[in-house]
């Protein structure tokens, strides 16, 4: 019997640890989450778009300059356009600085904004809820004008919460499918409790909504490819 009780322990030891190994499956991406305006037909392309600081209902400045950033990087990662940010200095002496507190603006004054920066699009937000702890909650409202025509090719308006299963799920996709390859040593679960790392999900979840709204569909199979 002891003889036995030590076989059974022996095979314990060995397998045990293999069966720590054993990952979950990639769940399927969500897209629920993110919803988005589009035109019916994908814009003429913009050669490079302006980006103004985003506007913060209830957020801290470093954290809304971690947000920003990583939209600049998820962005310029797609190649859909040049984006050039520009910062409250840049928008100084602009009658945009009179609407930004309330989030929004006179589509001549972005006109005018586009011209000075030799741009042909304008993008502009504003976070609408931020939450660092204990739960990382990021909510965006998002508008791209063309300024070529006035009009609207994509906006979108979102809240994101790190508790939210469908959001998890989501990220654990994120994680596998876009962070696994770099060699990240960290789980899908830090994801969600880091601001930093929960904004670039975001980003590039948000990033590919504006790719589907500006490229033509055989095109953004290519977009998603190149990064």
């Amino acid at each position: 019997m002891t003889t036995r009780i030590a076989v059974l322990l022996v095979l314990v030891l060995v397998f045990l640890p293999g069966c720590a190994l054993l990952e979950a499956p990639t769940p399927a991406p969500q897209t629920g989450p993110f919803p988005y305006h589009s035109l019916a037909e994908a814009p003429a392309p913009l050669r490079r778009v302006v980006m103004l600081p985003l506007d913060a209902e209830s957020c801290p400045a470093p954290h809304r300059l971690l947000v920003e950033r990583s939209l600049q990087r998820a962005i310029a990662a797609r190649n859909l356009f040049e984006i050039l940010p520009v910062d409250e200095r840049d928008v100084a002496d602009t009658h945009i600085v009179s609407t930004r507190s309330t989030g929004t603006y006179h589509t001549d004054d972005l006109i005018l904004l586009s011209r000075r920066f030799g741009a042909e699009g304008v993008l502009h937000g504003v976070i609408t809820q931020f939450q660092a702890y204990p739960q990382v909650v990021i909510g965006l409202r998002l508008t791209l004008l063309d300024c070529r025509n006035g009009r609207v090719p994509w906006a979108t308006d979102i809240l994101l919460d790190a508790s939210n299963r469908v959001i998890e799920q989501d990220v654990h996709n994120y994680y596998d499918t876009r962070l696994r390859d770099q060699g990240s040593l960290m789980d899908y679960e830090q994801v969600l409790i880091s601001p930093r790392y929960f904004a670039d999900y975001g980003a590039d979840r948000v990033s590919g909504t504006l790719a589907k709204a500006l490229l033509p569909r055989n095109e953004i199979e290519a977009s998603n490819t190149r990064r």
